[in-house]
């Protein structure tokens, strides 16, 4: 027997950069334990340069929310 589970998501629109971001602070904290700007500052230093995101277990997520931030 399959069981298929079925989720729904609300979209909703952010205009506000402040709320943007701190959707994707939560993301940061949740995925990775840091504040958004400490993954920003390690980011832009090149910390996860080379790195695969399917190798850090909560990368891909936070690296998918980026567009929050930025």
């Amino acid at each position: 027997m399959s069981r298929h589970a079925t989720r729904q998501a609300d979209v909703v629109e952010i205009d506000d950069p402040a709320e943007a971001f701190e959707v994707f602070d939560t993301v940061c904290r949740r995925e990775l334990g840091i504040e958004g700007r400490e993954f920003l500052r390690r980011w832009d230093a090149g910390r996860y340069s080379g790195t695969d995101v399917d190798d850090v277990e909560g990368l891909a997520e936070v690296v998918a929310a980026l567009s929050f931030a930025r």
